[in-house]
């Protein structure tokens, strides 16, 4: 276990570090390019290495990677829900997203361990000191949102239910009246088709006539 252990933490280590090495030459390179080549950065250094690295962590039960790789995630959860508000204002700050992918080198680099810096000093004393009443937001906004669903049901249940009835009330009339509908325009047809065929009758007779005179 100790030697999984260690392994996880030495890919952990090298990634990060070639990671951080990675950022830092296309960090020097968005101080020539701005922020566009830094935004297309920012998913693969804040998600898809992350989710990696807490793979392996999982994979080789090393706990301490592990627990920093949650403490990151808690972290970005933070950063994210910011960004929400933000992002659209600080986007336009020049490099933002240079800032923004060192950050997250940093939050997640084992020898920086900055993750765990924000979360000891800011995230798990805000949380402890509000838990109670971000517990009952939750609480509240599942309730309100289980009773409008609730009542979306109720309401698509009445409008069920008078569609029904509006269809055994007046459905076998629009029946009858399509049947009828129908059926004229047959009977129609059929007249047409008679009529044509005596004219058509009658203009041979007359040419006979003709003939014999």
């Amino acid at each position: 276990r100790l030697k999984m252990a260690s392994g996880a933490d030495s890919v952990v280590a090298g990634l990060s570090g070639r990671t951080l090495m990675g950022a830092g030459v296309v960090g020097m390179g968005a101080l020539m390019f701005g922020n566009p080549i830094m935004r297309l950065m920012t998913p693969f250094v804040g998600v898809a290495f992350p989710t990696f690295a807490t793979f392996k962590a999982i994979e080789t039960k090393d706990r301490k990677v592990a627990e920093d790789m949650l403490m990151y995630w808690v972290a970005y959860g933070f950063l994210s829900a910011g960004e929400i508000f933000a992002d659209r204002i600080l986007s336009i700050l020049p490099h933002y997203y240079t800032a923004k992918v060192l950050l997250l080198v940093w939050l997640q680099h084992p020898k920086t361990r900055g993750s765990r810096v924000v979360y000891d000093k800011f995230i798990k004393p805000l949380l402890k000191k509000h838990s109670k009443t971000i517990e009952s937001h939750f609480h509240n906004a599942a309730a309100g949102a289980l009773d409008g669903v609730n009542k979306i049901g109720e309401r698509a249940e009445d409008v069920a239910a008078k569609a029904i009835v509006e269809l055994r009330q007046h459905g076998g009339k629009a029946l009858e009246k399509a049947q009828e509908d129908i059926i004229r325009r047959v009977v129609a047809q059929q007249l047409q088709a008679q009529a044509s065929d005596s004219s058509q009758a009658s203009g041979e007779e007359d040419t006979s006539k003709q003939k014999g005179w």
